[in-house]
């Protein structure tokens, strides 16, 4: 099985890490982030104690997440046509340079540059949901992980209503 690569940003990582879905994910494709966004998660995140920081510094330790640098050429380019968070710039330029098969993102600017740039991309909710209707996730597990991204993502509540109600229809 050919694994496709995937690119994140931090808020997507860490959302995925928090709602349990981040082994899924590294199991079913090569994730790669860029250096700013392990600085984002990883050193920033112990500095204030956050769990899920040490947790993606061990999926970096063990290659399940790959830290990559895009090229300057790209970024420049990318940091020239849009108004974006360092993270979210570098990790747009690592997708387009990496070809991928899509960017994960939460972030409404990135998505709008992604669709200007032709760019896939993904958010959590809607992670969660593809897994749950390719059958990786079960009805529990994906009501488990859509709680926790109630918890801890911004998403409106009938967003999350939405994809519960999904989920509930989906039929093995």
């Amino acid at each position: 099985m050919t694994l496709q690569v995937v690119v994140s940003d931090s808020s997507t990582l860490i959302l995925l890490v928090k709602a349990g879905l981040v082994d899924t994910l590294t199991r079913r494709s090569l994730v790669f982030i860029p250096k700013v966004v392990f600085e984002e998660c990883v050193i920033l995140g112990k500095g204030k104690g956050r769990w899920d920081a040490f947790l993606i510094e061990q999926l970096a330790d063990r290659q399940q997440v790959k830290i990559k640098d895009p090229s300057k050429k790209i970024l420049e380019r990318i940091s020239a046509d849009f108004n974006l968070h360092r993270g979210e710039r570098h990790a747009i330029a690592l997708a387009l340079e990496l070809n991928a098969e899509f960017l994960l993102t939460d972030d409404y600017k990135a998505m709008n540059a992604c669709k200007v740039l032709g760019i896939r991309f993904v958010n959590a909710v809607s992670l969660l949901l593809a897994l749950h209707e390719k059958g990786v996730l079960g009805e529990k597990p994906a009501l488990l992980a859509l709680e926790k991204l109630s918890e801890f993502g911004w998403y409106a509540p009938a967003i999350i209503l939405n994809i519960r109600q999904k989920i509930g229809e989906v039929k093995k």
